[in-house]
């Protein structure tokens, strides 16, 4: 989504699931950022996280204003996790994390991205203004962030909602917003309605520089009419004028047009791997043709809108005994009336707030109060996996939630209970909330789950972010969670039992809720984090991660596990960018990992090139050591790999992403060696 900020063009990244922003390369400058983020797990039945490797893109219409070409994520397995973003040029920009851990923030600075200029302002005229317009031609300094009608009409539905409930101060904020966005059709109404926003709002004096600011721009006309009339009334009258600016021809409710829009990708892509060992011989792993369909459609007419989207694919094995499979991660309906405050989403989707955890086929119905109140209901079933193809409705859930904000311009509040049913029998009972700061230089969320049922803490997560006016920033992520989130369905690990119900004809329903907690360990886990940027090409980073994992018991012949004990994770990073040509990425890491059963040092050189400007070169080395601590055994793993990506008018995109893997595994005094590779080509096509 783009929109504006006072100072520049904003675009804010909505993530599927929750991820913490870690740091970007490079600082400040280029064509090119990649910025790394780490998924933090909902505890939901697939974790909220069952699609994190692989690679997605969403394709972006570039302007002077915003010249963004394409946004990406990237996954591996190796825990890696990267948003790029991609544009026409070179520019100026920073990036932050969103107000909770559901989106990501690219901001471009005014002045230097053309984001603002200094421009003659001559305004087309309107047709209630006549032929002639009468605008005069000042020089002013005006922002030209990109918006879409799509996101205009939302705003001025939502504003003039605000206006007839007499919430003006919201008012103001939502035409001062239209007001800074380039030249568009509300242009002239935006500024007459703020001047009346704030002339109702008691700000008089705002008011008559908004109107002489309006006429300045725009003296003729009948807008120019109406102006001119509450001017004199307000310099010979105190009191507020009773009568209503009229709606501008062309904008009457019944004679807007729906607005249609469709976008999405098709992607084709075709995997191999291989494995080959002295014993076994040549091994594939992996033959598969992999098939993508994204699409996501929307209609808005008025303050109504629509929106349905289909997120899926299927998978077909070559391998024998194997075959393929469907999976539809996301198909919902989405409806919103903005002039009343309400939407409903139905079908599955995926949510991490409100105590949801992670996707489900069902629906969300919202209803915004006022400015700083929203409800939500939910309910609906749990989906174990995308491969799911039918509604399971053994198990369900129903939730209310309610979003609290924004207060003093930077707090927000999320507070929530729901209840979920397994085969009849209570599955999970929690209550809890979430509390956002946001403001340019820092940030914070925390999140707490607590089921009333059990009497447990399921889940406190806390993660701040900090940023130094010399671009050093911070990062502190805690959690505390049960693993996995405690239900009385964790009693059925370890059992013959299908379900709860069948578990009933040997155990009691509290001897179920004991097994349930002896199933569940406790994970404990603190991360702090830092990077800075040495000069316009390089910069440094650093992360210490301390974990623990609990032990489980052992009960009705399920064997408990053992604690993990503290686990230390150390990692530094030297990132480069713009080393060889304009537009190139270098990054370097050593990461040391030292845990109850072994220690381990990994090397990883991750870098991009730009080949052309649709040509990309993505060469990576990774090299793992690891020693028990038990045992004189030892692993050496090399694995290198090169990723090219070619793009084709915007629309086609080929990708070969291929590589290979050498292990040397020393058991017991032997030496077994193996060699791998894999490769994967394909296309995406873009519409």
């Amino acid at each position: 989504e783009a929109g504006a900020e006072e100072n520049g063009a904003v675009v804010t990244v909505y993530l599927n699931i929750p991820m913490t922003y870690v740091r970007q390369v490079p600082a400040e400058f280029g064509d090119l950022v990649q910025v790394q983020v780490v998924p933090v797990s909902s505890g939901g039945a697939d974790g909220g996280n069952e699609k994190i490797s692989g690679s997605e893109t969403l394709r972006w219409a570039p302007t002077g204003a915003l010249p963004l070409v394409e946004v990406s994520y990237e996954g591996d397995a190796e825990g890696l996790h990267h948003i790029v973003f991609r544009f026409s040029r070179r520019v100026r920009f920073s990036i932050r994390g969103g107000k909770d851990l559901r989106s990501l923030v690219l901001i471009l600075p005014a002045g230097d991205t053309a984001a603002e200029v200094e421009q003659t302002a001559s305004p087309p005229a309107s047709p209630e203004d006549g032929p002639d317009g009468g605008a005069k031609t000042p020089r002013v300094s005006m922002p030209i962030p990109p918006v879409s009608n799509e996101r205009l009409e939302s705003l001025m539905d939502e504003a003039e909602r605000a206006m007839t409930i007499g919430e003006y101060r919201k008012a103001v904020r939502l035409y001062t917003k239209l007001t800074q966005y380039a030249d568009h059709i509300h242009s002239r109404k935006a500024l007459e309605f703020l001047g009346l926003a704030r002339e109702r709002n008691g700000q008089l004096a705002h008011a008559k520089a908004e109107y002489e600011n309006y006429l300045r721009l725009y003296p003729k006309g009948e807008g120019a009419a109406r102006v001119n009339q509450r001017l004199a009334g307000m310099l010979t009258a105190k009191s507020d004028p009773k009568e209503k600016l009229r709606q501008a021809k062309g904008d009457a409710p019944g004679e807007k047009s729906v607005n249609w829009d469709t976008y999405g990708s098709v992607s084709q892509f075709y995997r191999l791997d291989e494995s080959y060992t002295e014993l076994d011989g040549r091994v594939t792993n992996q033959s598969a043709s992999i098939t993508d369909v994204n699409i996501t459609g929307k209609a808005k007419t008025g303050s109504h809108e629509a929106e349905i989207r289909f997120s899926g694919g299927h998978t077909e094995s070559f391998l024998k005994d194997e075959g393929g499979n469907s999976r539809i991660s996301t198909l919902y309906l989405d409806m919103q009336d903005n002039q009343r405050g309400v939407s409903m989403r139905l079908g599955r989707q995926s949510q991490s707030t409100g105590g949801v955890l992670g996707r489900f086929d069902g629906g969300v119905v919202s209803y915004r109060l006022n400015d700083i109140l929203k409800l939500n209901a939910v309910g609906g079933f749990p989906v174990e996996s995308s491969t799911s193809l039918n509604v399971e409705t053994d198990e369900y859930f129903i939730g209310i939630n309610a979003d609290l904000g924004p207060f003093a311009d930077s707090w927000e509040f999320n507070i929530f209970a729901i209840n979920q049913v397994d085969d009849g029998i209570t599955d999970r009972r929690a209550i809890g909330g979430e509390a956002r700061y946001s403001n340019r230089s820092y940030s914070v969320f925390s999140l707490l789950d607590y089921d009333i049922q059990y009497m447990d803490v399921n889940m406190f997560l806390f993660v701040g972010n900090y940023i130094f006016e010399s671009k050093t920033t911070l990062n502190l992520s805690l959690t505390y969670q049960n693993s996995p989130i405690l239900t009385t369905s964790s009693a059925l690990q370890g059992q013959s039992a299908p379900n709860l119900s069948s578990l009933l004809g040997s155990f009691s329903e509290g001897e179920i809720r004991d097994l349930a907690r002896d199933r569940t360990a406790k994970n404990r886990s603190m991360t702090l984090s830092a990077s800075h940027p040495l000069n316009d090409a390089f910069q440094v980073s650093g992360d210490v991660t301390v974990s623990s994992l609990s032990g489980t018991e052992t009960s009705a012949g399920v064997i408990g596990s053992s604690a993990s004990g503290p686990e230390y994770f150390y990692s530094t990073q030297i990132l480069g960018s713009n080393l060889i040509k304009e537009g190139d990425i270098g990054i370097l890491g050593l990461r040391y990992s030292d845990t109850k059963t072994s220690d381990t040092i990994s090397l990883d050189i991750n870098t991009r090139y730009p080949g052309s400007r649709d040509f990309r070169i993505n060469p990576r080395l990774r090299i793992d050591y690891r020693s028990n601590d038990t045992d004189n055994d030892e692993k050496l793993t090399v694995k290198p790999s090169l990723r090219l990506n070619y793009r084709l008018k915007r629309k086609y995109n080929f990708e070969l992403d291929t590589g290979g893997e050498w292990t040397n595994n020393k058991t017991s005094g032997t030496s077994e060696k193996t060699l791998g590779y894999f490769v994967s080509a394909g296309i995406r096509v873009d519409f």
